[in-house]
């Protein structure tokens, strides 16, 4: 296959959230920004075309999906990832937070426990919070940034609990878990009636050699898939997401909550970018994975270099970093050192797992060799004169 070459674009200025949207969080938009997970790069040359097809034919009235967008995905599915979804297992989503919401409120009420493993995609806790559930964790293990599932540990906090949110790859210590694992956290879901809701939308950024298995595939335990191209393929902002339901009562429940709600679908635009991005965006994505994995080695070997005790988890999935500082800057100087210091804008450890991670912070990848490399300079100038 031969591989698509990724254009860089400057952002800031363009109404971007990543680059123009960061004073809410940091204060000021002056910094550079590692922060929100989307990319720096065009989206896909077919993407880009089907979108401008779509735009000069000048009519954007109302839409009719047409299979086609449906196939492509199956076709990824089940060519990528061995997972062969049924065409009437799907149905649609904005994005995966909202589904999240959405399959929250139609599979527990109010009061509720739901549980994650920490550190996770604090979106998760907005979910579980807005929603009037109970918020259950149960960390990860860590051994020197390698993170492995407690699983007696997981036992038991699944006993009163209904509902499990996984992020496949995981966000952000970027583990791609093994079948073995995922079947598992199945036998455990099963065993006390839990519900397991699996966030796969990092599931075609893998970068080494252990591949991506759907949580479905691993088990037979209930499990509902939330799968987008929005992070493959950098078009989040085009509101596109699959929720993959094979309980036929669970959809019957979903559509019932849909149609209480007067939704029926979205933009015809993110319809047409989908479809292009799963037809015909392969070659790009074999390039972006080859900078993510060329940024990663740059940023971890400098800063084993310049800040040994700066402990790196190995990534494996995501284009996110997940960088252990404890060793150089204390908890409550953490923002002074990467805001003040560095002018970095960065997701901070607390975020996804509260005190625990104070110390911790995550990088996005998705950006050119040049902007690896200032994140590097900046954090190892400001930290190893500590």
């Amino acid at each position: 296959m031969k591989k698509e070459k990724l254009i860089y674009k400057e952002r800031r200025g363009t109404d971007c959230l990543k680059w123009d949207g960061m004073k809410r969080n940091f204060g000021t938009n002056d910094l550079e920004a590692f922060w929100v997970a989307d990319m720096d790069f065009e989206a896909p040359a077919g993407v880009t075309e089907a979108v401008r097809k779509w735009a000069e034919f000048g009519i954007y009235g109302y839409y009719s999906v047409p299979e086609g967008y449906y196939e492509s995905f199956m076709r990824w599915e089940k060519e990528r990832h061995g997972y062969e979804v049924q065409r009437d297992w799907l149905r649609y989503s904005p994005g995966i937070v909202t589904g999240i919401y959405w399959l929250l409120l139609n599979l527990t009420k109010r009061g509720d426990s739901v549980a994650v493993l920490t550190p996770v995609y604090y979106p998760f806790f907005s979910a579980i919070k807005d929603t009037g559930r109970k918020l259950v964790g149960c960390p990860l293990r860590n051994n020197k940034g390698i993170y492995t599932i407690d699983f007696k540990k997981l036992d038991q906090t699944l006993a009163g609990v209904r509902v499990l949110i996984l992020s496949s790859p995981h966000n952000p210590v970027g583990r791609v878990f093994t079948p073995d694992e995922l079947k598992k956290i199945g036998e455990l879901c099963k065993k006390h009636d839990v519900y397991i809701i699996s966030d796969e939308i990092h599931q075609d950024l893998v970068l080494g050699d252990k591949p991506h298995h759907p949580t479905a595939t691993a088990t037979d335990a209930k499990v509902v898939t939330l799968c987008s191209a929005s992070k493959t393929f950098n078009i989040a902002g085009l509101s596109n997401a699959f929720v993959v339901i094979p309980d036929e009562a669970l959809r019957k429940k979903f559509d019932a909550f849909q149609k209480k709600n007067a939704f029926r679908s979205g933009a015809s635009v993110g319809y047409v970018a989908t479809r292009a991005a799963f037809e015909t965006g392969a070659p790009w994505l074999e390039s972006l994975r080859d900078q993510v994995r060329s940024n990663f080695a740059l940023i971890r070997d400098g800063l084993k270099e310049k800040l040994p005790k700066a402990v790196v988890a190995p990534l494996e999935g995501t284009y996110l970093m997940w960088i252990d500082l404890g060793a150089y800057v204390k908890p409550e100087e953490i923002r002074t050192v990467l805001q003040e210091k560095c002018g970095l804008a960065v997701d901070y450890g607390e975020w996804f797992g509260f005190e625990d991670y104070r110390c911790f912070i995550r990088i996005n990848l998705a950006t050119r060799t040049e902007n690896a490399q200032l994140a590097l300079d900046r954090l190892t100038a400001a930290l190893a004169k500590k």
